[in-house]
């Protein structure tokens, strides 16, 4: 039986505890794209599931990439730009995609990047939507131009989330050195 949801997530943790959740009831993640979720029934408590955004642009290195974690159980379930989907059934252990610091603070940067990077194209947008809603004045403009200010208020407050996550993490890094 397979099962299609939609869920829009900003934060990718709070979206990788939802996966886990939907797997615990026995929903097994297979496929991702523009915020639908296609799951197959299976038996609960069998994978445990990550999601990282990967490093290089390049597919080679992405490709080495995978393969390595497949040597280590991991197995890649989907792609979404350089978002990887992950999981690693629960009887070869823990899915540990970050198993130091330093590697954490290295994917929350390369995070932060992408966010940052975002950003100016997505206030960009929004004083344009802001234009066209002034000058129209019609109902769509407005209703479009609220629900793209909701989602701007959580983008750069997740995107400030991110900023005091790295900078935990180089704290704590200094402790352990």
């Amino acid at each position: 039986m397979t099962k299609i949801a939609f869920r829009f997530f900003i934060d990718y943790e709070k979206e990788e505890k939802w996966l886990n959740e939907m797997e615990s009831k026995g929903f097994h993640f297979l496929r991702y794209c523009f915020f639908f979720y296609i799951f197959e029934r299976g038996n609960p408590n069998t994978y445990t599931y990550g999601i990282e955004l990967l490093e290089d642009m390049s597919h080679h290195k992405n490709y080495d990439y995978l393969n390595f974690l497949k040597d280590t159980d991991i197995e890649h379930v989907a792609s979404w730009a350089r978002w990887v989907y992950l999981r690693k059934r629960k009887e070869y252990g823990p899915l540990n995609l970050f198993t130091d610091l330093s590697s954490k603070y290295s994917h929350f940067k390369r995070i932060f990047t992408f966010q940052v990077c975002l950003l100016p194209i997505m206030i960009a947008s929004f004083i344009k939507l802001l234009d066209l809603t002034w000058h129209e004045g019609d109902f769509f403009y407005v209703a479009v131009s609220v629900l793209y200010t909701i989602f701007l208020i959580f983008f750069t407050s997740n995107t400030i989330r991110t900023h005091y996550k790295i900078k935990h993490i180089k704290e704590n890094m200094q402790i352990h050195e």
